[in-house]
């Protein structure tokens, strides 16, 4: 029977194969992939794929954003029915949402000065966290690093 020489660099590739394999397989993907976690209990998600012409450009930031839309975030301590309500007293109409973490997007006939007033209106309300514009881009806002 013929001795085999097992060197130090042999040992090191053979550890950095089975390694790399093993990585390979666990990021292996089962099923489809989001970058929003699938929702939990009670949830679901439908978010608002704007067309060109629903989209203009913000002046004071350079972003593309979606003409009359507000994103809004409620307490979790709000119940969903309560969140829709509080958006259909303000004029709004829900667009998109993810009701696992009580986000939605609303439609208001407003643009400018007007909708930046609902927006303020709308932070000042109990159970509301933040209001923002709805931008669908960052390359040209100053405060994103890239």
């Amino acid at each position: 029977m013929k001795a085999v020489r097992t060197t130090f660099s042999v040992v090191v590739r053979a550890v950095a194969l089975v390694f790399m394999l093993f990585l390979v397989v666990g990021c292996e993907q089962s099923g489809p992939t989001s970058f929003i976690q699938s929702s939990a209990e009670g949830g679901g998600s439908s978010f608002f794929v704007p067309k060109p012409e629903d989209l203009v450009e913000d002046p004071e930031t350079g972003l593309m954003i979606i003409r009359g839309a507000l994103n809004i975030h409620f307490s979790p301590k709000l119940a969903r029915e309560e969140a829709e309500k509080v958006i259909a007293a303000s004029g709004g109409e829900i667009i998109g949402y993810d009701y696992s973490v009580n986000f939605f997007q609303a439609r208001f006939k407003l643009d400018g000065a007007e909708l930046e007033k609902k927006r303020i209106e709308l932070l000042s309300r109990k159970h509301v966290e933040t209001v923002s514009r709805a931008s669908v881009s960052v390359h040209i806002d100053p405060y994103y690093v890239k």
